[in-house]
């Protein structure tokens, strides 16, 4: 005679088993499906948007880095609109400056439109004796103006060179490089 109290019992097992199993199987397909969105859009890593005199500031952490021939390259814009569609009201001139930790032996080239930007380069120690690189793009330097008349965005790279040379030095494996990236935006009075 079949037991139905261990027949109902085994009913509730293999089904909470078949639950578990789906269950696991709907995440893993969830998870699957928000990772390959998330990878697939990366244009622009920093973008700034100037509508009035501002000070904005971006960090960019750069994590997979290594030794090779070619540059690594971010990508940042400036632009005289913001997302909503506010436009600056006037013609604006910007700096500027990007702030590196000095943990890899890195060289830095900012080109805008394929021109390599001019920059002022140098190294300096805060307070906490640790070195800092900062690198200066001036306006009065470079092209960086924005006419009010129309919405402008200028795109800038970042070209990151570690030398190949370092390959084989152990000594900054598993390094990161922290970048800040500030603006400073102003009104263009003319004189």
């Amino acid at each position: 005679m079949i037991d139905k109290k261990r027949l109902l019992k085994s009913l509730t097992i293999i089904l909470l088993i078949a639950i578990i199993i789906f269950a696991i199987n709907q995440i893993r397909k969830t998870l699957a499906k928000y990772q390959t969105e998330g990878d697939a859009q990366r244009d622009v890593d920093v973008a700034f948007w100037i509508v009035d005199n501002s000070f904005q500031t971006e960090r960019i952490l750069v994590e997979d880095i290594y030794p090779r021939q070619e540059p690594f390259e971010y990508t940042f814009t400036v632009s005289n609109f913001n997302q909503e569609g506010q436009k600056a009201e006037t013609d604006l001139e910007y700096d500027i400056t990007i702030t590196a930790s000095t943990y890899l032996p890195l060289s830095y080239e900012i080109s805008k439109d394929g021109v390599i930007c001019t920059k002022d380069d140098q190294l300096y120690m805060d307070n906490d004796n640790t070195y800092y690189r900062q690198i200066q793009l001036l306006a009065k330097d470079n092209d960086f103006s924005m006419d009010s008349n129309i919405n402008e965005t200028d795109t800038l790279v970042m070209k990151i060179t570690f030398p190949e040379e370092y390959s084989s030095n152990s000594e900054y494996a598993d390094l990161i490089e922290d970048i800040k990236i500030e603006l400073s935006a102003r009104q263009i009075i003319d004189e």
